[in-house]
């Protein structure tokens, strides 16, 4: 990425594509007690329209992996997202604790999909969104779409996933498996 357009980048904002995040749904009365129990951050915080970053840890408190969390627009499920790389690791290491809570996991990765909204773009004014901390150093927004539905056209630069790495990088956020890991 050349300096002028990481200057751009930085003073305007943009749109960084992130369908391709392993995406969870919880379910079931006892989902913000049992994800609690499994994640670095106060669950009860996340909201329809504001995420909640934590880390999935095991019980001897080692990181396996990081999600940001928000309640669901049905306001009766919690939504994840992580790394693609965590997709399945992550599925099976949260599936494993629930035993008799009433909690339902399931995989929508395929279901839904996922852009990030950041700096001062024009359609952070107009859309009613998901406001997130820390994906890449800054308050943005998330917006879920329907996998079925076709992509709508936005009105701000598109970040390649080249750029949007650069830009967290830069930032000083970091990421699983690269600075953020079980050691």
């Amino acid at each position: 990425m050349t300096s002028e357009r990481f200057q751009m980048l930085q003073q305007n904002g943009g749109v960084i594509d992130l369908s391709d995040r392993a995406k969870f749904r919880l379910s079931g009365g006892d989902r913000v007690r049992y994800l609690n129990g499994q994640v670095t951050n106060d669950v009860r915080k996340a909201k329809a329209d504001e995420s909640v970053y934590a880390c999935v840890t095991n019980l001897k408190g080692r990181i396996e992996g990081d999600v940001l969390i928000h309640t669901g627009s049905d306001g009766e499920s919690l939504l994840l997202d992580a790394e693609p790389g965590l997709r399945e690791a992550l599925a099976m290491r949260l599936e494993r604790y629930i035993i008799a809570d009433d909690v339902e996991l399931a995989d929508v990765t395929d279901e839904w999909r996922l852009f990030h909204f950041f700096g001062a773009t024009a359609e952070m004014e107009r859309l009613s969104a998901i406001k997130t901390k820390g994906r890449l150093g800054g308050i943005g927004l998330d917006v879920w779409f329907r996998a079925s539905a076709p992509t709508p056209a936005f009105d701000c630069d598109v970040v390649t996933a080249d750029e949007a790495e650069t830009l967290r990088i830069c930032n000083g956020v970091p990421k699983w498996p690269l600075e953020l890991n079980s050691e």
